[in-house]
């Protein structure tokens, strides 16, 4: 939160079974007075998370995946890229990344300078932009929801679907490194690149 807190109004901010420990953790934070929570009560997806709390979106969004930490953050300057070109979606990337952790992620497809396909957790890698959970979504890509086939799950589900729609996506090399966090191992990783920034 401490990130976004001089960008975005508001927070929402969807829990599932940990929602005690991270409304503990907000509330130590200091941002509890602008956070709505959503409840997510079965873990089905970042496309699901989305539906539940769009009722409190009445903007454009700065979407971040609760298990997605940077290092060398480019927030800033991804946000003013962003309000500078007339784009659905901008989506935060880490170029040059290794092939594992692009097959554990997802990938981008380039036409032109703009994003015409996502292809999550690709076999052959092509290029090595490696997506990350940080995304500013126009408000507009909301209303493609109820067209969705409710049998997706992915938020890139929902981007391929704005790309088909006629929407511009672009890309931003949103920080230096980018850890996601599914594995005891990726956390590790991460807090063994963390405490070398102290």
């Amino acid at each position: 939160m401490d990130l976004l807190s001089a960008y975005v109004d508001r927070f929402v901010v969807v829990v599932g079974k940990a929602e005690n420990d991270i409304r503990e953790d907000i509330a130590q934070s200091g941002y509890s007075n602008r956070v709505t929570y959503v409840r997510q009560n079965v873990a089905s997806g970042t496309l699901d998370a989305v539906r539940l709390a769009m009722s409190n979106i009445h903007d454009d969004m700065f979407l971040v995946l609760g298990d997605e930490f940077i290092i060398g953050n480019r927030i800033k300057s991804m946000i003013e890229d962003y309000n500078a070109k007339d784009v659905g979606i901008s989506v935060g990337i880490i170029p040059d990344s290794d092939e594992v952790y692009i097959k554990d992620a997802y990938t981008l497809h380039y036409d032109g300078g703009y994003v015409d396909l996502f292809i999550e957790k690709p076999k052959d890698i092509f290029n090595r932009d490696r997506g990350t959970g940080y995304y500013i979504i126009k408000k507009e890509i909301f209303e493609l929801l109820p067209n969705l086939d409710s049998g997706k799950k992915d938020i890139v589900d929902l981007f391929n679907h704005a790309i088909e729609n006629g929407h511009k996506v672009v890309s931003f090399t949103v920080a230096e490194e980018e850890f996601n966090i599914n594995t005891i191992q990726q956390l590790e990783k991460a807090k063994s690149a963390f405490n070398c920034l102290s």
